[in-house]
């Protein structure tokens, strides 16, 4: 994997490659040897060569207004690889803050990860500061760009950066189809018919090989009983073994975790999903009762997994991203058979707060120009080439699938917009959202236990 030199380089990777297949101690002993790289930022296009709107989203990450995508800043990335590293996987690639956070996480024969689908440092914040939760919190860390579900667990499952894995959003242009599908349920968006049945395999969809399949520690995946033994679900497991719980039924899913640790003969990987939090936020919005409730529910089931594991395991707690509230008068439909849409090629791609635009051939001024008129106020509009020259889905050029993925033009949030291909007159379904570049969606915690 080849990061910008602007992060500074993690010396001697070559050279102490093979020490990661030493273990899990010679793996620890290497990575918090490593002095972290944080001494440069990622490279500064050439302002002369961008648009408008590119300037602006420039300007708007160096105002804070918005989160850069930035590799030289802690990120999934680099805590993907640290984990794996912990995990025994060997021949990793380097990423800048590989070393940093595996030292802080440290040697533990027993790791579980727990991943708390939607949990935004704005939820945490809100949480007693003597709670499991915040008092264990030991820094923020950054989700990838965009920032939603799909995107940052393929990032947990690879270690590569969305411009490497291809998998751009909660719908995902693909090629095979030459239309978009809803990627982890693993339908078509339109109609909601399987992948598999219109002839598109796993391996097409999901190219990036999995980490876990390296991993030297027994592993197991505890999933929701709806998502257990789903095609995404087997992908990221690398079709390791898997247990369910019923969905809200924390205690029970920590418990599966509990009973695996104290009754394990060998190192072992634990992975725990829950998406409560995630489910609430976006039926009811951030400041609701029910996601209240679901905030917790998750205080109070992985305060005491840490309790009963204490000294036996390491427990890892983060997210795939934060939540933002879609405001009313920013609600933003681009209505189907419209003059948008005679000028692309399929229904956009995308999420909330970003879409993907693949525009006809000879078009694309005009298109340009139409979306500037109608959805400017709300939203940059940038060409695939300023997509990657801004490095917004990682710090290598985008590979060949995610650049047809994401097609000609990326429109992205200028700060809490939300954009829908739907009627306007049967409204936004959404009270919270995320994928777009707010502090609130981007800005993840790192808990250990």
């Amino acid at each position: 994997m080849a990061f910008l030199t602007g992060c500074g380089a993690v010396a001697g990777a070559r050279a102490n490659q093979e020490r990661y297949q030493s273990g899990i101690s010679g793996v620890i002993g290497f990575l918090a040897g490593g002095e972290a790289v944080r001494k440069g930022r990622m490279y500064h296009p050439r302002m002369r060569s961008l648009s408008e709107d590119a300037r602006g989203l420039l300007e708007s990450f160096d105002s804070g207004a918005l989160v850069r995508p930035d590799a030289c800043e802690l990120n999934m990335v680099d805590l993907a690889l640290a984990v794996a590293a912990i995990a025994g996987a060997a021949d990793l690639p380097e990423s800048p803050g590989l070393r940093q956070l595996a030292a802080e996480i440290g040697e533990s024969e027993h790791l579980v990860f727990v991943a708390v689908d939607g949990l935004g440092m704005n939820f945490v914040d809100q949480l007693p500061p003597d709670s499991f939760l915040r008092s264990n919190m030991v820094r923020e860390i950054n989700s990838p760009f965009p920032s939603t579900t799909s995107v940052t667990f393929t990032t947990i499952a690879t270690g590569l950066w969305p411009a490497q894995h291809g998998v751009t959003s909660w719908f995902t242009h693909v090629s095979e189809i030459k239309e978009t599908a809803t990627i982890l349920p693993y339908v078509r968006t339109r109609d909601g018919v399987s992948l598999s049945d219109l002839g598109v395999t796993p391996q097409q969809v999901f190219p990036a090989p999995a980490l876990a399949p390296r991993f030297a520690s027994n592993t197991l995946f505890i999933h929701p009983e709806g998502i257990v033994g789903s095609v995404y679900t087997r992908y990221q497991s690398g079709n390791a073994p898997t247990a369910a719980y019923e969905r809200h039924d924390l205690r029970a899913a920590a418990e599966i975790a509990v009973d695996r640790v104290r009754r394990a003969s060998e190192p072992t990987f634990t992975f725990l999903y829950t998406d409560i939090l995630d489910l609430a936020a976006h039926a009811y919005g951030c400041s609701s009762h029910e996601v209240w409730n679901a905030l917790t529910q998750i205080e109070r089931a992985f305060g005491d997994l840490a309790s009963e594991l204490s000294g036996a395991a390491r427990i890892v707690v983060t997210s795939d991203h934060g939540h933002l509230d879609a405001p009313e008068d920013g609600r933003y439909f681009i209505e189907p058979g419209g003059p948008l849409c005679e000028m692309t090629l399929c229904r956009p791609a995308g999420d909330a707060r970003v879409l993907y635009l693949h525009v006809k051939p000879g078009r694309e001024g005009e298109f340009r120009d139409r979306f500037r008129d109608d959805y400017g106020e709300g939203f940059f509009l940038l060409s695939t080439d300023e997509v990657e020259e801004l490095r917004l889905l990682g710090p290598a050029d985008l590979a060949p699938m995610t650049r047809k993925r994401i097609g000609n033009f990326t429109a992205i949030a200028r700060k809490n917009q939300v954009i829908d291909y739907r009627p306007a007159a049967e409204g936004y379904p959404m009270a919270s959202v995320h994928s777009g570049l707010s502090r609130e969606e981007m800005r993840i915690p790192l808990i250990l236990a």
